[in-house]
């Protein structure tokens, strides 16, 4: 703004040294010419050498940006592996020179190996906990956390149960999947293939989230351990460990149907961009000649086509996912469900139920509830918030499409073409269903908070009768 300020007034400087100067019958200002003239060139060539500085900065800020995306994904995609391997839902190895997945006999009995042992002694802590809180009278809802401790067992047990037994069937997705990331991002018109948005998501989500109330849930559960005088140090070491096992492998199966379901999105996003950039070809070659659109109507038409091909290959490979997981699924959200109602009950009972009988507060104990309650909403809340995009940017392509038909000149196959592709996405369920019995998206969280609500009325309810 001040070099134009500047340029400006030494333009009407010169103006009024010359031609004003003349006007009135006096020489010119010759020496005062010169001047206004090199102030000109000089801010002239300092505005030239600032915008060419900056247009470096940016083309080699945007390089740093791309390089960065790209060791965060690598980043992200190993130590993702490398826990699901852990928790034995991964059975897979890489070919890194035919670039496929393959199953790995180690790794496929070392799962079948960790969940016998999980089946096993953590069934049996599990009886021995639910056992012995019938034999005792506690102000906890006994049926609220018998309900949790069963539910979080069957889903670990059954979504590990899946990763086996359906292994032959999630090793054809992955390498499909696998397949269709290279061919998108040979043909891919997007300076930059990797969605920046759910990347940095689902970066968030594993290191900061996660790793954040994994410390925390070790804190509070230590805190609220030794509180008790008949706890030692030895028991607050294996209950802390048993917790944390049961927190990451929760985090863990959520954040498998996050990056499915993110990956699907980012698909569907590349699908997107192709859609509009053959709607500004289309608007473009409405000028040109009859031989020319003839030969752009054609390779529009064999681009579009490829698209809907992708598209509804999208669409199965992710939704057979789902369907594959449809009964951990379904555990998953009936625990989420118990846990967040228990916990919610148990931070109740320890502050309202414990100062009303004259009983301090246990600061630990209502910490660890409060924690668990804010780690398993955020656990939900990914896994619909990420079901959601899938199917808004799924939903999205009819959208473009649509706009993409009312400028269409051809008259001929290409019009043919694109109102099938519309009738395709019209009749295609982009919706992440758990086999017909619920939908994943906003609604699920809405239906969920209304009846725990329900639910918590009359357990405080059921309380308050039992202490009267």
């Amino acid at each position: 703004m001040t070099d134009f300020l500047v340029i400006t007034y030494s333009l009407y400087s010169m103006y009024v040294t010359t031609v004003l100067e003349q006007q009135r019958g006096r020489e010119p200002q010759l020496s005062s010419y010169g001047f206004h003239v090199f102030v000109v060139y000089f801010t002239l060539l300092q505005a030239f050498y600032f915008v060419r500085s900056a247009t470096h900065y940016t083309k080699r800020s945007r390089t740093m940006n791309r390089r960065f995306t790209t060791i965060q994904f690598k980043v992200t995609y190993q130590v993702f592996i490398c826990i699901l391997k852990i928790f034995g839902l991964f059975p897979f190895g890489y070919n890194c020179v035919e670039r496929r997945y393959f199953e790995s006999k180690v790794l496929y009995a070392y799962s079948g190996i960790l969940l016998g042992i999980y089946i096993y002694f953590v069934g049996s802590f599990k009886w021995n906990i639910v056992k012995n809180m019938s034999m005792e009278s506690s102000q906890y809802n006994i049926f609220l956390m018998a309900s949790a401790l069963v539910l979080v067992y069957v889903g670990v047990v059954v979504t590990s149960l899946v990763a086996l037994f359906f292994s032959s069937n999630f090793l054809v997705l992955f390498n499909d999947l696998r397949r269709l990331w290279y061919k998108m991002k040979v043909l891919s018109t997007i300076p930059s293939i990797l969605d920046r948005k759910l990347l940095t998501r689902f970066f968030v989500k594993i290191f900061i989230i996660d790793g954040g109330y994994f410390l925390g849930i070790a804190y509070a559960n230590s805190r609220q351990l030794f509180g008790h005088a008949d706890v030692n140090e030895q028991t607050v070491l294996y209950d802390t460990l048993y917790n944390l096992h049961n927190f990451a492998a929760n985090a863990t199966f959520i954040n498998l149907f996050v990056a499915i379901s993110y990956l699907g999105a980012h698909y569907y996003r590349l699908i997107n961009v192709r859609i509009r950039n053959v709607h500004q070809k289309l608007e473009k070659v409405s000028n040109d000649n009859t031989a020319k659109k003839r030969l752009v109507f054609s390779r529009i038409a064999r681009e579009l086509h490829q698209l809907a091909q992708w598209h509804g290959q999208v669409n199965q490979l992710t939704l057979s996912f789902m369907n594959l997981y449809g009964a951990s699924l379904s555990a998953m959200v009936l625990k989420f469900f118990m846990i967040l109602l228990g916990s919610l009950f148990g931070a109740y009972v320890t502050t309202v139920v414990q100062l009303s009988m004259g009983l301090p507060v246990q600061g630990g104990l209502v910490a660890f509830h409060l924690l668990m309650v804010s780690f398993y909403f955020v656990q939900y809340y990914y896994l619909v918030a990420s079901a959601a995009i899938f199917t808004k940017r799924a939903e999205k392509s009819g959208t473009i499409l649509d706009s993409l038909a009312r400028i269409d000149e051809s008259g001929g196959h290409l019009e043919d073409l694109i109102a099938t592709f519309s009738l395709e996405l019209l009749h295609r369920n982009n919706k992440i269903e758990n086999n017909g019995m619920f939908i994943v998206d906003y609604s699920l969280i809405y239906a969920a908070l209304a009846s725990m609500l329900g639910y918590l009325i009359i357990a405080v309810q059921f309380q308050i009768t039992d202490v009267t």
